[in-house]
């Protein structure tokens, strides 16, 4: 309703170009103000706002992209455009009962091998890890990121509702495609992309981003678990717009935008009031938040900083508790994870001793690592 409502002068202001006047933009404002009831009216101008910013990327330079870059990632100015006229014909996706008819006639082994050939092949538009050290060539890494960045996304709302994760494939789309924290997965999407062109609509990208990453982590000899495919995709990213906005990948230098920081945060009661702070989750613009900046999920390993020093033979004032209070409050508290899996995820991170069994080695627990061991 609130994009059908602005339109008429959002279109206007795309129709020749990906940048609208700055002239047009004050009134497009007041009629914005004029058209929309009070109670809509924060969230029109939060939409608004969003959109004006996504106007102005420039997008990335033509000879740095790799093959089937454009079905990887769509332009936000182009992205924005079909949020005011309707879907885009050259990226019209599948209904759900449709793409569950075409997942039938899926070669799942078929679809493996040609990641498992993509993942160890270095093409030079994007080259990948390996062979600068000396090792075979391989893009699990890059694969496993763009997998865990997209359903990363996941926001537990109240433990009732949610918002976000893969499917729909909205990384592809403006804003997560122009997060910071989605940095050169644009590359990783354009190297996938000549997969999705091989197979077609019988794989939706919501669930080839995930899909490789799970052949990555089984082809590189690690463990998977069983993958469950049906994921359908989404012709534009307005649905992200919630989690947080950003123009950093493509902006014209001073020109960059963000969300971040959260206006509305805390502490806890026993840290420092200089030590960086917890992002809530629902912000009064009705942002649903990350932990601390626009789509990062992730959390300070170092941990909270104390007011003040209670163990002096401690090398550092960080707490280990309030760590973990924090590492729960995002990962199970808004991204649904159980502790064990928090566990299984960030215990390893966590710690410069590796390879050993840590229960030979005499260590103490409070100078070694970080406070999450």
């Amino acid at each position: 309703v609130l994009l059908k409502a602005t339109g008429i002068w959002l279109q206007q202001g795309f129709s020749c170009c990906s940048r609208p006047a700055r002239s047009s933009v004050a009134v497009l404002v007041v009629r914005v103000s004029m058209i929309v009831p009070p109670m809509m009216r924060v969230s029109a101008m939060v939409l608004l706002k969003a959109t004006l910013a996504a106007a102005e990327l420039s997008g990335m330079r033509a000879d740095d992209r790799c093959p089937f870059y454009g079905l990887g990632t769509v332009p936000a100015h182009s992205d924005m455009g079909a949020n005011l006229r309707g879907a885009r014909r050259e990226d019209h996706v599948l209904t759900r009962e449709q793409y569950h008819r075409k997942l039938k006639n899926l070669n799942v082994t078929d679809l493996y091998n040609s990641i498992v050939r993509l993942m160890t092949h270095s093409q030079d538009c994007w080259p990948a890890d390996g062979p600068q050290d000396g090792d075979v060539p391989s893009y699990a890494g890059l694969f496993e990121r763009t997998a865990w960045h997209c359903s990363g996304t996941f926001r537990l709302i109240d433990g009732q509702h949610a918002a976000g994760g893969c499917e729909g494939a909205r990384q592809r789309h403006w804003p997560e495609n122009e997060w910071r924290d989605n940095v050169n997965l644009d590359k990783a999407r354009s190297l996938l992309g000549q997969v999705k062109d091989e197979f077609k609509d019988q794989v939706s990208w919501a669930d080839l981003i995930n899909f490789a990453g799970t052949v990555s982590i089984k082809a590189s000899g690690g463990p998977a678990k069983k993958f469950c495919f049906g994921r359908v995709d989404e012709t534009t990213g307005q649905r992200s717009v919630p989690l947080g906005v950003e123009g950093t990948n493509s902006c014209n230098p001073g020109e960059c935008r963000t969300d971040a920081p959260c206006e509305t945060h805390f502490r806890w009661p026993e840290q420092d009031d200089a030590d960086h702070f917890l992002c809530n989750l629902t912000q009064t613009n009705f942002r649903l938040q990350a932990s601390h900046s626009v789509g990062l999920i992730y959390v300070f390993p170092e941990g909270p900083q104390l007011k003040s020093t209670q163990q002096e033979k401690w090398v550092h004032n960080r707490s280990p508790r309030l760590s973990a209070l924090e590492v729960r409050d995002t990962f199970k508290g808004r991204m649904g994870w159980t502790d064990r899996e928090t566990v299984a995820l960030i215990g390893g991170g966590h710690t410069p001793y590796t390879g050993e069994d840590p229960r030979q080695l005499q260590l103490d627990r409070h100078q070694v690592g970080g406070p999450a061991v």
